[in-house]
């Protein structure tokens, strides 16, 4: 995997890494074999517990947010137990994070998944200054005027909160014509929006290219 390194080290490039983590100190242990272009090798440990905590909340009803929820976490490196599914969550939950990953599929005329009504309704009317919040969702593109428009309706309800919205992602590869989550003058969607219907071929570039993302603003 590539590893971006960050801090007063001399590597500061990407590089290829392989190695675990381990949670440490209320931290994370970065133990690395480090490899750079002309093929020399680092064994270095790296203390990140400056690094913003996350949490992902989704809702999903056959299962298909649900996977790309935790295929997110694995790529994070997030615990299993920072993965929420919003129908069996406390809106406060998302007070003991930093960053909110929020994901929903589309159902009907563009509508969010039906577990999510309860929990925004909760999170909306939170004072969530200094948080950010990345967003995500599941669709399919022959719907073709409400492709993945839940993450669009996320995006609205949320905006008065004060969070800050992260990684929001473009839809090349994706063929429709209207979306809540990507206003028509924009050049990305308000985050990343996934076919697993009819693509799901691009799902783990776009995955690898927006959990990127949020790294980076991770150790911001």
């Amino acid at each position: 995997m590539a590893v971006k390194i960050y801090g007063s080290l001399e590597i500061n490039e990407y590089v290829e890494a392989e190695g675990a983590l381990s949670e440490y100190d209320g931290g994370i242990l970065w133990n690395l074999a480090l490899g750079d272009w002309r093929t020399n090798i680092y064994v270095i440990s790296i203390n990140v517990s400056n690094m913003k905590k996350i949490g992902i909340f989704y809702g999903s009803a056959t299962g298909t947010t649900q996977n790309v929820s935790m295929r997110i976490a694995k790529m994070l490196n997030i615990a299993d137990s920072d993965v929420h599914d919003v129908g069996k969550t406390l809106p406060s939950a998302v007070g003991g994070y930093d960053i909110l990953v929020l994901g929903t599929s589309t159902w009907g005329s563009g509508e969010l998944e039906d577990d999510w009504f309860d929990f925004l309704d909760g999170i909306e009317v939170l004072d969530l200054r200094g948080k950010e919040i990345a967003l995500f969702g599941c669709g399919d593109e022959t719907m073709s005027d409400t492709f993945c428009s839940a993450v669009g309706i996320l995006h609205d309800r949320l905006s008065g909160t004060g969070a800050m919205f992260i990684a929001p992602y473009d839809t090349i590869g994706y063929d429709f014509d209207e979306s809540l989550a990507k206003p028509a003058e924009a050049e990305a969607a308000v985050g990343l929006l996934l076919d697993e219907v009819n693509h799901p071929e691009l799902t783990p570039q776009r995955l690898a290219g927006w959990t990127k993302l949020i790294m980076d603003s991770q150790t911001a």
